[in-house]
């Protein structure tokens, strides 16, 4: 497998399945509660194209995060291998063992690593191939490893001491994250509960005073009501995202 672009990461078959049925229940779920019609579902379609293609960039979004805590790792072990005596670019190919010990052969950066291995064989510069992995992962971690390493490469920098900063700076950014992540957790669970609770009301009133709701619709004026409340609850719900979707 070449190069990937995290940014456009390719998916599983399962996420991507995934991402299909949960987008038709939800939007089953607001043609039933909302319009009672099945030509409701229809033109609710674009709520089914516009969550899977916010469900996507979230899976993604989980790769990547998943590669960042992957590539510390990969830190950790080449500063050992420094220590050991070795080049940064054998120190960088010596940690390969030891990922696939951790994360296993099919990991992103078992993967990336064998990029790095095929390049350094083919003559390609360490740093040109970090700042290519940083370049398809941006906005990280990555990124600012494979700035300063270039930096360090041109200066001459002394490898033990660029590292430890470098892995000191990276810990301390990512325990910040894990920290504010924890803070707001429980306010996105909230958030979540909140969403729901309105489909939860509706459908206990549906089920205890059978017919409660039937002057909201087939009809004109019950559809512009119901179509007004829909608009409110997707805006509440994207305000509610937004809020809570602090990026690092």
């Amino acid at each position: 497998m070449g190069p990937v672009d995290y940014e456009q990461y390719p998916l599983g078959l399962r996420e991507e399945l995934e991402c299909i049925l949960e987008g038709l229940l939800i939007t089953a779920a607001f043609a039933w509660f909302f319009y009672r019609s099945i030509y409701a579902f229809l033109g609710l379609l674009p709520i089914f194209f516009f969550y899977r293609k916010e469900k996507r960039a979230s899976i993604r979004k989980k790769h990547s995060e998943k590669l960042e805590k992957e590539f510390r790792e990969l830190l950790l072990c080449v500063s050992v291998n420094l220590q050991a005596g070795y080049s940064i670019e054998n120190a960088f190919l010596e940690s390969y063992r030891d990922m696939m010990n951790l994360f296993g052969s099919g990991s992103d950066i078992v993967r990336e690593l064998q990029l790095i291995r095929r390049g350094i064989n083919n003559k390609i510069p360490l740093e040109q191939l970090l700042a290519d992995l940083g370049r398809r992962c941006p906005g990280g971690e990555i990124a600012e490893f494979g700035e300063v390493f270039q930096v360090a490469k041109k200066t001459g920098g002394k490898w033990l001491e660029v590292m430890k900063k470098t892995i000191d700076m990276i810990r301390e950014k990512a325990e910040l994250k894990e920290e504010i992540e924890t803070l707001i957790h429980a306010k996105r669970m909230e958030s979540r509960i909140m969403c729901l609770i309105p489909f939860v009301i509706l459908l206990y009133i549906d089920l205890t005073s059978s017919g409660y709701f039937d002057p909201l619709y087939h009809n004109i004026a019950g559809i512009c009501i119901m179509t007004g409340c829909l608009g409110i609850y997707c805006f509440s719900v994207i305000w509610m995202k937004k809020i809570t979707n602090i990026v690092m």
